[in-house]
């Protein structure tokens, strides 16, 4: 071996084994990267977090966040790019629980994934708009809390990479509702709302959305979801909403079909990478990423449901959030998808087709 570009990026042994072939910068990011995991193994090293799958990927990746990535939680610093580090994921997502997980059984709330059939192509310059997907699906939320259809909503932008080596993936943002009731006729309706973006902005003045431009999402728009019926589920995707993306699973089925075709097709995974990355934080640049709207927003409204600032800051409350994840096993974090119809069951969507089919065959 004698290229740092044909390495396995998501084996840190591997990239430990060729330090030698390494610039200065990635054997300083990757240094950085072991001393965590050895010595704050709770924050870099937990079960199911696969951080030491794929921190090598970051590290190797000229990617314009690695070296705040790669050094959060040195001298108690954090580097806040929660997409990528599961130590500020972590911390997002008890901000999220201190802000609602004492408020379940108070309200009635709702799981949602808004997500596109088939993939987008992520190749850089000449890729789909991610934005304008998540913007579309943001509009449409908006709108629902807009017109008392929701009560409020906090949601979290997503982009699952499906290959590096196809520049394919798909932009979704996950929600969790408090809704009085979420029947199939309003799902539908904010599935017409993603489909009629057109850059609407909301004119308080008018009392509407006023639309900007022609651009409109060309991907058919598809929804799954869930009444979150105990205080574990809620527990559970209030923490999905903050998850650090785990880029091994993508990087590492890819890495298998390059190594079938030789050393010089992982070179081109590995600037695949790169480019993906840097495509990725140009779009989401200078987006909230997690937003709230209506009666979840604290910033806007007089009537917000979650726990106010002072009383989140409170050493009282955040033992008392921290003993219902004790009490509900999630205390060292959880995380289960909690769109897996195997757990959780099938989809409202799900139930109102196998309910159609019933009275169209008689089943």
């Amino acid at each position: 071996m004698n290229d740092q570009a044909c390495l396995n990026h998501s084996d840190l042994d591997e990239l430990e084994k060729y330090d030698h072939l390494l610039d200065p910068d990635q054997q300083d990011r990757l240094s950085a990267i072991r001393y965590r995991i050895k010595n704050y193994p709770d924050r870099f090293d937990r079960p199911r977090q696969n951080y030491r799958l794929y921190a090598g990927i970051l590290a190797m990746a000229e990617f314009k966040p690695s070296q705040r990535l790669c050094s959060c939680a040195i001298n108690n610093h954090g580097c806040r790019v929660w997409k990528f580090c599961p130590y500020c994921a972590w911390r997002m997502k008890m901000e999220l629980l201190k802000k609602f997980l004492t408020k379940y059984g108070q309200h009635k709330w709702y799981f949602m994934t808004l997500a596109f059939e088939g993939f987008l192509s992520l190749y850089p310059g000449l890729g789909d708009n991610l934005a304008l997907y998540w913007d579309a699906c943001v509009y449409a939320i908006k709108r629902m809390v807009q017109e008392g259809y929701f009560k409020g909503a906090v949601w979290s932008e997503e982009l699952h990479i499906q290959s590096f080596l196809n520049y394919e993936g798909q932009p979704h943002v996950h929600v969790v509702i408090m809704a009085d009731a979420l029947p199939m006729a309003n799902i539908e309706l904010l599935k017409t709302y993603v489909c009629e973006y057109r850059g609407q902005t909301y004119d308080p003045q008018q009392g509407v959305f006023v639309p900007d431009d022609d651009s409109k999402v060309t991907h058919t728009v598809s929804t799954r979801t869930r009444p979150v019926k105990t205080r574990f589920y809620f527990a559970n995707v209030l923490s999905y909403l903050a998850k650090a993306s785990d880029l091994s699973k993508p990087y590492q089925r890819d890495f298998k079909d390059a190594m079938r075709r030789g050393r010089g097709a992982v070179a081109e995974l590995n600037q695949n990478v790169t480019e993906i990355l840097n495509g990725f934080a140009d779009q989401a640049r200078n987006r909230r990423q997690i937003d709230y709207k209506g009666q979840l927003d604290a910033r806007s409204s007089t009537k917000f449901v979650g726990v106010k600032k002072a009383a989140r800051s409170l050493k009282s409350h955040y033992a008392n959030v921290q003993n219902i994840l004790k009490v509900e096993n999630l205390e060292h974090g959880g995380l289960d998808n909690p769109d897996d119809p195997e757990t959780y069951g099938s989809a409202i969507e799900q139930e109102a087709q196998a309910s159609v089919e019933s009275t169209v065959y008689g089943a």
